[in-house]
């Protein structure tokens, strides 16, 4: 079903579209409003499409570059963080940050940093950044090697 509003499927869902007039000023609050809400240094999620597209990648095969380009211009190109708030057993309790607390988060860095690990066109292996990776003690900030990389 690739049109809800078709009458065929309104019917076979028995829903109903309304349709209604967003005026101009209200228009330019709400976008105001989500510019607000949405800043992505501060959006602890805007780093989530980049870790699970590197791990599919990591689990079945690389992308063709016209695909990863796409992904590159469509999706947030943010770190995948979080603190660790304590341990059970084997796993973490953690609570997702933004990149505004990390020193030098470069967006144009990582772009190029993805694009070697989406794409078929590069051979780089995002699995190499993980290695030794552990998660670190509760109170510390944690940031998956593969969505930073800090100079030096």
């Amino acid at each position: 079903m690739s049109d809800l509003k078709a009458e065929a499927v309104r019917t076979r869902l028995d829903i109903r579209w309304y349709e209604f007039k967003i005026l101009r000023a209200e228009k330019e609050l709400c976008e105001k409003r989500v510019r607000e809400l949405m800043q992505e240094p501060d959006d602890p999620s805007a780093g989530f499409l980049r870790y699970y597209i590197t791990r599919y990648v990591e689990a079945f095969r690389k992308l063709s570059p016209t695909l990863t380009e796409w992904l590159l211009e469509n999706i947030v190109i943010a770190p995948y963080c979080y603190r660790v708030t304590a341990h059970e057993g084997q796993e973490a309790v953690v609570y997702f940050r933004g990149s505004e607390c990390l020193p030098g988060f470069d967006r144009n860095a990582e772009i190029g940093w993805s694009r070697r690990y989406w794409s078929e066109a590069y051979g780089d292996d995002s699995r190499q950044r993980i290695k030794e990776c552990k998660v670190p003690p509760p109170g510390s900030i944690f940031v998956d090697p593969r969505t930073y990389h800090p100079e030096g």
